[in-house]
């Protein structure tokens, strides 16, 4: 990687981060489900026990939960499609629209 490409993935990480920050703060300030630890324990478990697919889709249904929740507190009624795609493709269980 040249160091001119290397700066800017590097800015353009920085940037990803501090919008992730933002969304972060409002998941943990104002959704219920911020603090739940529900769901690590079999991220873990899958884990030790070798089973690469079972632990990444629990790994990724269990980092879902914030942008979902995030997107319910700012747009009620959006639908991400994309995101919901996304984690079918690596096996994850995409949450449900909430009613």
């Amino acid at each position: 990687m040249s160091p001119v490409a290397g700066a800017r993935v590097t800015a353009l990480l920085g940037q990803l981060s501090d919008h992730a920050e933002r969304y972060r703060r409002i998941h943990i300030a104002q959704s219920p489900k911020a603090w739940q630890i529900e769901g690590r324990r079999q991220i873990v478990d899958a884990w030790k026990a070798g089973d690469r697919r079972q632990s990444a889709a629990l790994l990724a249904d269990h980092l879902s939960g914030t942008p979902f929740d995030v997107l319910e507190l700012l747009e009620p009624g959006y639908a991400p499609e994309r995101l919901r795609q996304t984690l079918e493709d690596v096996g994850g269980r995409p949450q449900r629209r909430r009613r």
